[in-house]
């Protein structure tokens, strides 16, 4: 019987960041710490970037070791959706 009892023991599996698509934010903080995403820099398949404002934080998941941000922003004129999420020990922002 392990530490855990009968239960095996699983450990969290090591995120490679390198395969997800990291993107650079700019974010404010609130006066409690809170950090709210303003803008985020997407780089296109050309190697083009693009800053893009982010209109409104619809709703955020706190996971512990990472924060998901559920975003809205113009594009040509039509409201699209993205998610943000931070790591924060590793401090890297990815789009899901």
């Amino acid at each position: 019987m392990g530490a855990f009892g009968n239960y095996p023991y699983n450990p969290k599996p090591v995120i490679d960041f390198d395969k997800l698509n990291t993107v650079s934010v700019i974010v404010n903080f609130n006066a409690g710490g809170k950090i709210k995403p303003e803008y985020f820099r997407y780089i296109n398949s050309d190697e083009s970037e693009q800053t893009i404002k982010i209109d409104t934080v619809k709703f955020t998941r706190d996971k512990g070791e990472c924060i998901s941000f559920c975003c809205m922003f113009t594009n040509h004129g039509r409201q699209q959706e993205v998610i943000l999420t931070f790591y924060v020990i590793e401090c890297i922002w990815i789009i899901e």
